[in-house]
């Protein structure tokens, strides 16, 4: 196991039920977080998404953003958006962790979240936005100007 404060790469996916605005987060990937803060970071996505970090991984990306926003009037809404819906907290003791109604109801959930793990953090998705993201991709890899090969 790594010290506090290393980072981890989350990968994989999963379907997790929501029970009382909550998720139980599976235990390979709650140990993994642990690795590097007990503390998670959770806020909105302008994707349409939720992202989930330990709060090590957060701070220089929030600091990033807030820098990014005295440039940049889209930088600004960004920050309104992932700044202002930031929330931490920790797993409780059965490893659930609290979506509150406002993160819920910014990435369009209601009884379930796809949780994509993306390297540093995870993206969770409604299924709505799971199919979209998907659908997405796809036409993007239909796209000319994709290096095929740059991404194998």
């Amino acid at each position: 196991m790594s010290e506090k404060g290393s980072t981890v790469e989350f990968t994989g996916g999963e379907i997790i039920s929501i029970v009382k605005g909550r998720i139980a987060f599976p235990t390979r990937y709650r140990d993994a977080f642990k690795e590097v803060d007990e503390q998670v970071a959770l806020t909105a996505d302008p994707a349409g998404c939720l992202l989930m970090m330990p709060l090590a991984t957060w701070k220089p990306i929030r600091e990033r953003i807030q820098i990014a926003a005295q440039r940049s009037s889209k930088a600004r809404w960004r920050r309104t958006v992932m700044i202002g819906s930031e929330r931490t907290d920790k797993f409780d003791g059965a490893g659930r962790i609290l979506l509150t109604r406002n993160l819920l109801e910014h990435a369009g959930m209601t009884d379930r979240v796809y949780l994509a793990g993306v390297g540093s953090h995870f993206e969770l998705w409604s299924d709505a936005g799971w199919a979209k993201a998907n659908q997405k991709a796809r036409d993007m890899d239909n796209a000319e100007d994709i290096d095929d090969e740059a991404l194998i």
